[in-house]
């Protein structure tokens, strides 16, 4: 046994992959607030911009059909939740670093630029293996 064959075998298996998921499921599930604060969904639009959306939700419209009031409608929310939703609702900042105008914060380097990694790794895979000698290979 040795530290080679260990590296070769967790990167056989995807250990690191497999961990993440099943450390952020669990996190999910046993502290969702928490778990939302650091890599729920951020808002990469500028402070006028969260600024008139939130605006937008304080202006209840009527149905031109009825005359009924409708509230706006996010999915997830009741009406209630959805006048309260903030767009502009903060985040960690790493570092205070901005990257072409987004705040680098944990869900931006995992979802913006750890995943168009991702996706080359899985589209260099394909490719290979459509290439003369690849297991796809005609």
């Amino acid at each position: 046994f040795s530290i080679h064959n260990l590296f070769k075998a967790i990167q056989t298996y995807a250990v690191p992959l497999i961990l993440g998921i099943v450390v952020a499921l669990i996190w999910a599930n046993v502290d969702p607030e928490n778990y939302t604060y650091w890599f729920g969904p951020s808002s990469h639009s500028s402070h006028d911009d969260a600024h008139d959306y939130n605006h937008s939700l304080d202006n209840h419209t009527t149905n031109s059909a009825t005359g009924i009031p409708t509230t706006p409608h996010i999915d997830g929310c009741d009406a209630e939740e959805a006048l309260s939703y903030n767009v502009s609702e903060h985040h960690p900042v790493l570092f205070h670093l901005e990257f072409f105008g987004h705040e680098v914060t944990p869900n931006f380097i995992i979802n913006d630029i750890l995943m168009c990694f991702f996706f080359g790794l899985c589209t260099a895979e394909i490719v290979l293996s459509f290439q003369k000698g690849g297991t796809l290979y005609p």
